[in-house]
């Protein structure tokens, strides 16, 4: 019954929260091995490049004065494939967040609800790439869109914090804002949170307030059978 609430819930566009999600300990691990990553230069920078490796300086120069939130959006990245036995505890992380994608997927199955209107109830795939960035360097946000935009194979995004140093609290800014039927909800990132909500709602990060890292590490659910509807194409790079 709880599950079915929860599928209802996710159809309906709300975003489900869980709070002390994988326990302390393991989100001590996973900020420890981001630290270690960090350390040994493994996280990799966003740049303009990144998106338009083939355009002229002086061209990306004028994207940014049209587009500065886009570019703002920089962040530090690493995706993974598979488990990585080099970082346990993400690769821990990332196959309980794998399992959470599968639970969902076989309640559709039993249920006949989908977690994603745009989607049959035919449950979900695990995505072989997930991701880890750390943002939110003075002041900048992650412009808003949908992550079925970038993969319409995306059905049901799951989004991790393990937490950070230090610690965030109210005031530190780099909220998710989510875009909800009718309105909106904002989420902070805090300590072993964990985030779900179909890929076709557009969300983006709030600008931070302090100089203070952002963690986040995202996996998708991917969608079986045939979308119902196109998937949801907003951006907004000046929002």
């Amino acid at each position: 019954a709880m599950m079915t609430s929860a599928l209802a819930a996710l159809h309906r566009g709300d975003v489900l929260i869980l709070d002390d999600a994988l326990g302390a300990g393991a989100a001590a691990h996973v900020l420890s091995e981001t630290k270690h990553l960090l350390r040994t230069h493994r996280m990799l920078a966003e740049t303009p490049r990144s998106f338009l490796p083939n355009v002229p300086e002086a061209f990306a120069t004028s994207i940014y004065d049209l587009f500065p939130s886009f570019w703002d959006s920089l962040r530090l990245t690493n995706w993974f494939s598979g488990a990585d036995e080099e970082q346990p505890a993400l690769a821990h992380a990332i196959r309980a967040l794998a399992r959470v994608h599968a639970a969902i997927g076989a309640a559709e199955r039993a249920s006949g609800i989908s977690a994603n209107p745009r989607w049959p109830a035919q449950g979900l795939r695990a995505d072989d790439n997930a991701l880890l960035a750390v943002s939110n360097f003075d002041g900048t946000r992650y412009a808003l869109h949908s992550d079925a935009a970038v993969n319409d194979e995306r059905k049901i995004v799951a989004v991790y914090f393990p937490g950070s140093e230090p610690a965030w609290r109210p005031g530190d800014g780099g909220e998710l804002r989510i875009e909800c039927d009718g309105g909106e909800q904002r989420v902070s990132p805090r300590t072993d949170r964990l985030v779900l909500f179909h890929a076709d709602l557009a969300h983006e990060v709030l600008p931070s307030l302090r100089s203070r890292p952002r963690i986040s590490l995202s996996v998708w659910g991917l969608g079986v059978g045939t979308r119902h509807q196109p998937a949801n194409q907003r951006v907004d790079l000046s929002h």
